[in-house]
C-alpha cells in the first residue's frame, strides 16, 4: 500500500468515527430528553398522588373527629344512664316505687329529677 492509500484510509476511518461520535451524541441527547420527559411526568403524578392523598387524609380526619365526637356523646350518655340507675335505686331504696318515666335526667348532669 502505498502512502496516499493509508492517508486516505485513515482519513475514511476517522470520518467514521466523527460519524459514530455524533450519532452517539444524538442518540445521548435523545435519551436524556426522554428521561426529561419521563421525570416530569413522574413529578406530575407524584403531584397528583399527593393532591389524592391529602384528600383522603382530609376525609379521614373528618371520619375520626365524627367517630370521637360519637364516642363522647356515648358516654355522656352511659353517664346519664349510670346517673339514673343510682337516682332509681336510691328512690327505690326510701320505700317508694318510680316507673322509669318518672325519672327524668338533665343532659351532661347527674342530678335526677322526679316529676
Amino acid at each position: 500500500m502505498s502512502l496516499r492509500d493509508e492517508i486516505r484510509r485513515l482519513q475514511v476511518e476517522k470520518r467514521q468515527a466523527e460519524e459514530q461520535v455524533e450519532h452517539l451524541k444524538a442518540q445521548r441527547v435523545n435519551e436524556d430528553k426522554q428521561n426529561v420527559e419521563a421525570s416530569e411526568s413522574l413529578g406530575d403524578e407524584v403531584s397528583k398522588l399527593r393532591s389524592e392523598m391529602q384528600s383522603e387524609i382530609g376525609k379521614l380526619q373528618e371520619d375520626v373527629h365524627a367517630v370521637l365526637t360519637l364516642r363522647d356523646r356515648l358516654s355522656e350518655m352511659e353517664k346519664d344512664r349510670q346517673a339514673g340507675k343510682k337516682a332509681r335505686r336510691s328512690y327505690s331504696d326510701s320505700g317508694k316505687s318510680m316507673s322509669p318515666s318518672e325519672g327524668r335526667l338533665r343532659r351532661g348532669s347527674s342530678v335526677c329529677s322526679v316529676m
